[in-house]
């Protein structure tokens, strides 16, 4: 259904948006996607 589209884009956005942090700085990004989900 339409919530689980919508849970597959959000989840698909934050892996991107890691990926990203973790290109421009593996380190720090690692730290803020673990705060991130707790």
């Amino acid at each position: 259904g339409i919530m689980l589209l919508i849970l597959i884009i959000v989840s698909l956005n934050f892996y991107l948006l890691n990926n990203i942090i973790g290109k421009s700085n593996s380190k720090e990004g690692f730290k803020k996607s673990i705060q991130l989900h707790q």
